[in-house]
């Protein structure tokens, strides 16, 4: 077996940011979003630096809406595949399944959010997620 790398993650929470969430989706959210962060910042030489990971959560009163965002200093996404990448089964990763993104995705979806990629200046890419902190109710059928 080869050697791990050792990779730096760093958490900042700019105020308390809470939303009403399920917890174990959310977990798995995060969960796989480190995932492929380790996955990308491992997978290349960063010239004596080290990976590095760094997760962060911020509140916006006025608008309500808690982001968290992770960002890496991998590689970064090829931006003719940035509208791909949450498509089930699309992976860029050999032996990937695809499904770590699409699942992303259908999570923050489910709890009334946002998702998107972006670079990472100087290298690497950001996942920014935004959660509404009151889900609005789901709109009423017509009986």
């Amino acid at each position: 077996l080869a050697a791990a790398k050792p990779v730096s993650i760093e958490l900042t929470s700019i105020e308390s940011a809470a939303f009403t969430g399920d917890e174990d989706l959310i977990r798995r959210l995060v969960g796989n979003l480190l995932d492929n962060a380790v996955t990308a910042t491992t997978s290349i030489d960063h010239n004596g630096g080290h990976p590095r990971i760094d997760v962060s959560t911020s509140l916006d009163k006025d608008s309500g809406v808690v982001t968290l965002e992770v960002r890496d200093n991998g590689p970064g996404i090829d931006p003719r595949l940035r509208t791909r990448i949450f498509e089930p089964y699309f992976s860029s990763k050999r032996g990937g399944t695809g499904l770590g993104l699409a699942i992303v995705s259908a999570i923050v979806t489910d709890h009334r959010g946002f998702v998107r990629v972006a670079d990472n200046p100087p290298q690497g890419r950001r996942f920014i997620l935004e959660f509404p902190v009151k889900a609005a109710p789901f709109p009423k059928t017509a009986s």
